[in-house]
């Protein structure tokens, strides 16, 4: 039924998205066209900063959704393209998203787990992001992908809340810390162009 209707399709190595889900997600992105020009900079400058692959994320329902990404030839394989989406609790942008929403959303529905360091169980996201609340960072180590680790901070808007998560992706050895300092930096400049802090 999705293959008939073109949300899915098969490819050389099983089932990939589709030509309508595509057209769907460019038109999410698309929404955000002057949020996306006016991070793209900070993006690219974290990315030299750090050379980790960067992505800017926002949250629609219970997914985050990644705007914009950055990345070299090394990375490409360990990023997802502008448009695509994963369970917001099984990200660090979409944590970041969740903790300065409330988290409500978090608890709407029983959490799916995408690898066995997924946090699924619906009692735990609460203590979760409440931390990130605290400490203005969030990470998930191999929760949305076995080898993957990300790290994101938030992107305050003009009436300080959160506008988007800025994201920065690792492998299984990546150490958050090590990019800690030019992570808050960039974020707190982002959050400056969108008039969130002074």
């Amino acid at each position: 039924m999705l293959v008939a209707h073109d949300l899915v399709a098969h490819g050389p190595t099983g089932y990939e998205v589709g030509r309508r889900m595509r057209e769907l997600a460019n038109l999410i992105v698309g929404q955000h066209d002057d949020l996306r020009r006016i991070m793209m900079p900070f993006l690219v400058d974290l990315y030299e900063r750090t050379d980790r692959a960067v992505r800017l994320g926002v949250l629609r329902g219970d997914e985050c959704v990644y705007l914009e990404t950055v990345y070299g030839a090394r990375h490409a394989t360990a990023v997802r393209a502008a448009g695509d989406h994963a369970p917001a609790h099984s990200t660090a942008a979409g944590k970041v998203l969740l903790a300065y929403t409330s988290g409500r959303i978090a608890r709407q529905r029983p959490l799916r787990g995408l690898t066995a360091y997924t946090v699924a169980d619906p009692a735990r996201p609460g203590d979760e992001l409440a931390a990130v609340r605290r400490t203005g960072a969030a990470t998930a180590g191999q929760q949305q992908r076995l080898g993957l680790v990300t790290v994101a901070m938030p992107v305050l808007g003009r009436d300080r809340a959160v506008a988007a998560a800025i994201e920065i992706v690792g492998d299984a050895a990546f150490r958050p810390r090590d990019v800690a300092t030019a992570h808050r930096q960039v974020a707190l400049a982002a959050s400056v162009a969108l008039g969130g802090r002074t």
